[in-house]
């Protein structure tokens, strides 16, 4: 079945659903949107700290459309759905939640997948930072359970460790050769290159092969950051690349993908 009968059928299907708050016709419009040529680009955080699965969900979005909208179209109808192998299903609190500051169909999916991921945490308005923390393994489990399978990982959450040339080569080439590369960042540098912290705190999606910005940002940088990339030839396996590090400036607004606003 193509995308367009998929959305038909989710148009017509009868009232009802497990997210009470947020018409069908929303979702409807929002799907539409996000499967789009190049509309993954409008999965968007927006006032949530959902950057997170933001990320995974851009990248998984534009590699499997189908998958995506299955997962949003199931979550919505049944209060949960299967992302590849792993199975979500958000508490009463993250479905009953209304919102206003991200796009409804964004919530379903962003919020969903980190709620039924959290343990003893809710993540139930788009105020619950602490909630909606995301860590590299988390991301890497996520990217595993879509269906990648082989992981380069190179990990730091604190301290001012610089990335060196061979890392920094290896994030551009991989986004050259087509992989999704995902950045582990703090999100300062996305408004100034001053008094910017070493701690990572945001994820971003590098959609520009771009391994001349990561050198020379280097020198203004005192940490660099982390990545998930993808070599993702379908149906060939998929692999993820991770290496995480904070970041304190590398790339200009336009190298990131709008789920970052």
């Amino acid at each position: 079945m193509g995308l367009d009968q998929m959305l038909l059928d989710f148009e017509k299907k009868p009232p009802g659903t497990a997210f009470p708050n947020i018409p069908r016709t929303k979702v409807v419009g929002g799907l539409r949107l996000r499967l789009s040529t190049d509309g993954a680009k409008f999965i968007a955080q927006k006032g949530s700290s959902l950057c997170g699965p933001a990320a995974v969900m851009f990248c998984v979005a534009n590699r499997n459309p189908e998958m995506y909208a299955q997962y949003v179209m199931d979550l919505y109808d049944k209060g949960e759905a299967q992302f590849g192998t792993l199975t979500v299903k958000p508490g009463e609190a993250c479905r009953n939640y209304d919102p206003k500051r991200i796009a409804p169909v964004d919530w379903i999916a962003l919020a969903s997948l980190r709620d039924s991921e959290n343990r003893y945490m809710d993540y139930a308005s788009v105020d619950n930072d602490a909630a909606a923390i995301t860590l590299p393994s988390t991301i890497k489990s996520w990217f595993q359970a879509a269906g990648y399978s082989q992981f380069y990982t190179s990990t730091q959450l604190f301290g001012s460790m610089v990335q060196n040339d061979l890392e920094i080569t290896r994030a551009g080439a991989a986004r050259k050769q087509g992989n999704d590369v995902c950045l582990f960042i703090n999100g300062k540098m996305l408004v100034s290159m001053g008094s910017l912290s070493a701690i990572p705190d945001h994820w971003i999606v590098l959609t520009i092969p771009s391994a001349s910005t990561l050198r020379n940002a280097r020198s203004r940088s005192k940490s660099l950051p982390g990545a998930v990339s993808e070599p993702c030839p379908t149906p060939e396996p998929r692999t993820s690349m991770t290496f995480l590090r904070t970041i304190t400036g590398m790339f200009q607004r336009d190298d990131v993908p709008s789920m970052c606003h």
